[in-house]
This record gives structure tokens, sequence and C-alpha cells, in this order.
């Protein structure tokens, strides 16, 4: 009879046998009971619907008016990408760059990457994942601030509130879901399952080659 695998606690360290698990059972460190895993039925599914409405409300946050602002007769209104092409003009180009950055760019990576892990595990129960996606996800997951961008729009319309009429736009909206979205993807699966398949490739040099 084969052993049961070792997992080690995230808090504590320490390095345990998992026990049988039922299905929606959880799973606590025997040493500071803190929380390890879980068997979540259907995981996989619900977290690729997750990350499938993710990545369409990002096409329409991306695409939509962010705000409508209307003042004295004028009205204008932007989108994500539009506000940082106008902090550039205003020569806040770095300011700018760093909303493309972490409200587009970051994002991108982040729910395209999801989407492969989440689909290789589905679709392909058979083929291994490779760790390199697993590395880029892992760098840029903290630079993805939606949730950042969210509050700070919201905290700017609460003020501008007073001196416009402020009309919230589809791309705010679908912000704030894709907030939603991103937040309930890992609830939605034991990502164990996707440790289980990655093929970790050891490092190569040719021979002949010494390391400096």
């Amino acid at each position: 009879m084969l052993a049961a695998p070792l997992t080690a606690c995230p808090e504590c360290d320490l390095l345990q046998r998992e026990p049988p698990l039922a299905a929606r059972g959880r799973v606590r460190c025997a040493r500071c009971r803190a929380f390890l895993y879980r068997n979540v039925p259907g995981g996989i599914e619900r977290a690729l619907a997750y990350a499938a409405t993710a990545a369409v409300l990002f096409l329409i946050a991306n695409g939509a008016p962010m705000v409508g602002l209307e003042a004295q007769g004028d009205r204008t209104s932007t989108t994500v990408v539009g506000t940082a092409l106008s902090l550039r003009q205003q020569h806040f180009a770095v300011t700018g760059a760093l909303v493309v950055a972490t409200g587009v760019l970051a994002p991108a990576l982040e729910i395209g990457l999801t989407l492969y892990l989440l689909a290789v595990l589905r679709f392909w129960p058979r083929r291994r994942c490779f760790p390199r996606a697993l590395r880029i996800l892992h760098a840029v997951r903290p630079w993805s601030m939606i949730d950042v961008l969210v509050l700070g729009t919201l905290v700017a319309l609460g003020r501008l509130s007073q001196a416009a009429r402020v009309d919230i736009g589809a791309g705010l909206w679908a912000l704030g879901g894709l907030m939603l979205m991103m937040a309930a993807i890992p609830t939605g699966f034991d990502i164990r399952e996707l440790a289980a398949r990655v093929t970790w490739l050891p490092t190569w040099r040719p021979s002949g080659i010494a390391r400096r």
C-alpha cells in the first residue's frame, strides 16, 4: 500500500501526511490549525468559468468608457488607456505607464495564463503544464491592481461629483465585476491539482561550458 503524500504547512512548516478527505472537506495543520487545502467537487469547471467571465469583463472594461463627466455644457468620457494617454499629455508619463502596466498589461497576462492553466487541467488531463507559465503568473500577480484602480476611481469620482455631473460607464462596472471574478478564481479549485501536473525541467548546460 502506497503511503499518503506529504504536505507542508505554509505557516509553521510542519511536514505531515495528507489524510483521506471527503467531498467538500477541509484539512488543517495538525500543529497550528492553519488551513491547508480542501476537496472541491467540480472546482476546475467553476474556476474555468470564473476565468472566462473575467476575460470577457476585461475586454469590456478596456473597450467601454469608464466614466463620463459633464460640466458647463461640455461632456467627456475616458477609458483606462485613455486615462493613461491623458496623463502622458499632462507630463505624467511615469504615472500613465504605471496605469497601463497595473491596469492593462498585468491583468491581461494574469487572466491569459490562468485560462491556459485551467484549460489544460480541464480539457487535456494527460498533458502536463510547464513551470514557466506558473513563474510568470507568480511574477505578474502582485502587479495586477484592478482593485486599487477601482477604489481609486471611486474616490476620485466622489470628489468630482461636487463640481460636475458624473456618469458611471460600463467600463467601470466591468472593472468591478472583474475584481470579484479574479478574487473568486482561487477559491474554485484545489491548487494541488495544478501542482501535481507541473513538469519541472532540470537546468541543462552544454558539456564543456563551466559555470562562472
